[in-house]
């Protein structure tokens, strides 16, 4: 049997993922600011001292922005190398060519 206690912590958890949809979706807040607002409520319901809640939120943003910065610094560098050798309008000649007709018009104007 499930205590009170754990209880109380999957509630929470399945509150803070269902929490941020009536935050961006019917008030309009943006949405990284909801799902920020969700994960500080869960551990403030769940008795994390605040000074750790502060670092730990720190830390976590500072690892996933530094791998975001990677992967855009890396994908900028491939699409301007693609761009000045020609690869980027092979790729979308060769795409609109063997694609759908009825998507045809769509993929054309990507071309322009």
């Amino acid at each position: 049997m499930i205590d009170h206690h754990s209880l109380f912590l999957l509630l929470s958890a399945l509150g803070s993922v269902v929490g941020p949809v009536p935050l961006f979706a019917v008030v309009r807040l943006n949405p990284f600011v909801s799902i920020l607002v969700a994960s500080i409520a869960l551990v403030l319901a769940t008795g994390m001292p605040l000074q750790t809640v502060v670092h730990s939120s720190g830390s976590g943003l500072d690892g996933t922005l530094e791998h975001i910065a990677v992967v855009v610094a890396l994908s900028a560098m491939l699409s301007k190398t693609m761009a000045e050798s020609g690869g980027a309008d092979r790729i979308a000649r060769t795409l609109s060519n063997h694609g759908q007709p009825a998507r045809a018009l769509f993929r054309h104007a990507h071309l322009r």
